[in-house]
This record gives C-alpha cells, sequence and structure tokens, in this order.
C-alpha cells in the first residue's frame, strides 16, 4: 500500500508539472504579438528609431500576406515620406518581378521595312486578342503613347508586360485605311511558346508600372559639384583613396567616381560609393534599387536602340514599293515546273511552299503600304497633302476619324 501511494503521489505530481508546463506554453502562445497590418508596417518605415525601420522593411520584404496590389494600394498614399516610398518601392518590386506577367499573344513583323513601326505576322489562337487582332495590324499608340520610333516594339512590350494577366490594354491601331481602337485583354506570358523573359524587357515593364507610384517626394540625386579629392571630410584609416577606388573601377569596368550627394548621406570620398554597388548589381542581371535612375539606366541601355530620326512616311513607302517589287520578282521567277519523277514532285512540293511564302510577304508588305500611306493621307505635315482616308467600323472596335 504504501508503495502504491507513493506511485499515485508521484504520477499526481507529474501531472500538476505537465498541466503547469502546458499552461506556461499557452501562455508564451498568448504573449506572440499579432501580426502587424500594412497600414502599421508602413508608419514603422517612417519610425525615427532606425531599428524599428529595419525591422518592419524585414517583415515587408518576407511576409507572405502583403500582396504585390496590397503593396501598390499603400503606395498611392501622398503623405508618404521619401524613405517610407522608396522601402515601399523595394518590395513592390521584388513581387512585381516574381509575379506573372502579361502577355499580348501576337508575333511581330521583322522590322526590315519599318524599323520604327510594329506590325502583327501573326496571333496565337489560345490568346483573346485573337478575336480582336489580324496579322498586318499595325499599332499607332498604347495607352497613349505614340508608337512610332526604334523602340516602339520595346515600349509596346513594356506597357504590356507591365500589366497582370486579365488585364485590358488600350491600344490604337491601323488596319488599312481603316484607324481602329482596342481594349484588348491580355493573357499570360508564361502561355507563349517562347516564354523566357529578359531581364531588360522587365526592367522597362517595371519602369512603366512604377511611374505613377513614384509620388511627389522622389526626384533627382544633388549634384554637389565637387571633385573626388575635395570630398573626404578628414583621413579615414581603412579607407580607399580616391585614386584606388578608380583604379578598382575601371579594372571592374564600372564608372569613374562622381560624387552625388544624396539625402541622409555623408561624406564618402574613398569608401564604396553607392553607385559602385548598384551598377554592378545590375550587370550580374539582379535588381537591388527601386528608384534611382542612374542604377536603372544599366539596365534600360541593354534593352533600348540608340536614338535615331524615324523615317519619314516617304521613305518607308520607298522601302515597302522597294521590298514588294523585288517579291513579286522572286515569284515571277518560280514559275510552276512541269511534273515528272519522284524527284521532280519533291521539288514541285518545295516549289510551291516557296511561292506560298512569297505570296504571303507579298501580301503583308501590301496591307503595310496601304496603312502608311492612310498615315501619311491623315498627317499632310510629314507628307504632302493628301484625301482622307476612307472610314468603317469593324466589329468590338471604335473607329477613329
Amino acid at each position: 500500500m504504501k508503495l502504491g501511494r507513493a506511485f499515485v503521489r508521484d504520477r499526481g505530481a507529474a501531472c500538476v508539472a505537465l498541466i503547469g508546463a502546458c499552461m506556461l506554453a499557452g501562455g508564451a502562445v498568448a504573449q506572440e504579438q499579432p501580426e502587424a497590418p500594412l497600414p502599421e508596417v508602413v508608419a514603422a518605415l517612417g519610425s525615427a528609431d532606425v531599428r524599428a525601420r529595419e525591422s518592419a522593411m524585414g517583415e515587408l520584404a518576407t511576409a507572405d500576406r502583403f500582396s504585390f496590389a496590397d503593396i501598390e494600394s499603400a503606395l498611392q498614399r501622398a503623405d508618404l515620406s521619401s524613405e517610407q516610398r522608396y522601402r515601399l518601392l523595394e518590395a513592390a518590386k521584388e513581387r512585381f518581378m516574381t509575379s506573372p506577367r502579361a502577355a499580348m499573344g501576337v508575333q511581330f513583323v521583322q522590322p526590315q521595312y519599318l524599323p520604327d513601326r510594329v506590325v502583327i505576322g501573326n496571333t496565337f489562337p489560345q490568346f483573346p486578342s485573337s478575336r480582336v487582332l489580324e496579322p498586318g495590324d499595325m499599332f499607332l499608340e498604347v495607352e497613349g503613347v505614340p508608337l512610332r520610333s526604334r523602340n516602339a516594339q520595346l515600349t509596346l512590350g513594356g506597357h504590356i508586360i507591365a500589366h497582370d494577366p486579365g488585364d485590358k490594354l488600350h491600344v490604337v491601331i491601323r488596319r488599312g485605311e481603316k484607324k481602329l481602337t482596342f481594349d484588348v485583354e491580355l493573357g499570360r506570358f508564361a502561355d507563349l511558346p517562347s516564354s523566357q523573359m529578359q531581364a531588360g524587357r522587365l526592367a522597362l515593364a517595371w519602369e512603366v508600372r512604377s511611374k505613377p507610384l513614384l509620388g511627389p517626394t522622389i526626384g533627382q540625386p544633388i549634384e554637389c559639384g565637387l571633385g573626388a579629392g575635395q570630398w573626404d571630410a578628414e583621413n579615414v584609416p581603412g579607407r580607399l583613396t580616391p585614386e584606388e577606388l578608380r583604379k578598382i573601377r575601371l579594372k571592374a569596368q564600372l564608372p569613374i567616381y562622381r560624387p552625388v550627394l544624396t539625402a541622409g548621406g555623408q561624406p564618402r570620398g574613398g569608401a564604396v560609393d553607392l553607385e559602385e554597388p548598384n551598377v554592378f548589381s545590375a550587370q550580374q542581371g539582379r535588381f537591388n534599387a527601386a528608384i534611382d535612375p542612374r542604377v536603372w539606366q544599366q539596365q534600360l541601355d541593354v534593352a533600348r536602340f540608340p536614338d535615331a530620326p524615324a523615317l519619314t512616311p516617304d521613305e518607308e513607302i520607298a522601302r515597302l514599293e522597294s521590298g514588294l517589287r523585288q517579291y513579286q520578282q522572286q515569284l515571277a521567277a518560280r514559275a510552276m515546273p512541269p511534273a515528272g519523277g519522284a524527284a521532280q514532285r519533291q521539288d514541285l512540293l518545295a516549289g510551291e511552299a516557296e511561292r506560298q511564302r512569297l505570296s504571303e510577304m507579298i501580301a503583308m508588305l501590301q496591307r503595310q503600304l496601304v496603312a502608311v500611306r492612310a498615315e501619311a493621307a491623315e498627317n499632310p505635315a510629314e507628307k504632302g497633302s493628301a484625301p482622307a482616308p476612307a472610314v468603317d467600323t469593324a466589329p468590338g472596335a471604335a473607329v477613329r476619324p
């Protein structure tokens, strides 16, 4: 009996200890801080305590509960400080880069004859755009932005990729003599036959998407006007001299030191300029700065063509007419050969395929020629006076005279 009572007493003590441990654990769980909503995190980004700002930024960067749409909505506030907006843009950009991007589902004609135009060569039937756009359609505007330059195709692509799948993109096209407007529903970039995203195109898309989010507090860096030798406030041990840093930059093919005074900065002298790691990261294909125009320019320069004056309508028409004559001559030279043996039948099939290709090219150039002539007639300041083109209404389209 004594043994039994001791056993019961020990078990009772163990149970009491276990219950106490559970209560402590429950108390610990109950004392855990609830997840802060986004407005509180945004407020902490503007805290006077740098540790609070860094903690809020860490939560913003890692918390899955904050979507890109949530952060984009927070960026609409006009009362954000420069630091709050910068940090929110950082978080928004990271989500933008990894979120599904949009695609129109069209293939463009190679700009051999019209380097300043964007013309559809083919549409993909799995995309909604195939229901309203056709091969030969020439884009004139996207969301109010003219598309007539060496970078017109990149500009259009930037506006497309800047959107989310399912969004509608406002475009103006020329279909023959008709000028039409469409709100084209976009599909998923991942559904394209070739869906590899280039870093430069993604940078262009973020430039488009982030432009309305920059707010009134974001400006250009303030040039201090000091040379590298005048920048050091004191000789700090361990700091690289301007000459040493200049040699490192030259070896790494980075820009030569150019002092720039930024808000909250300090004399840097021979220390690593903020421009150095930013440029290096851009060269490595990483994105670590949201709003610094010097950083993003590295990516955008890779994507864009050098500036060049656009061809005049007369020059475009001359190019198209020349190409049209060449294809017509090639088609005429490929007369139907007489039927013969198996080898001749193979040649016959190959010749028929080539004639079909040439006929399609001729039809495409003819459509482009009609469109350019209509553009020239509508804009007599660029080309001599001409009668206005005929205007019809296509199903589902709004016609702009």
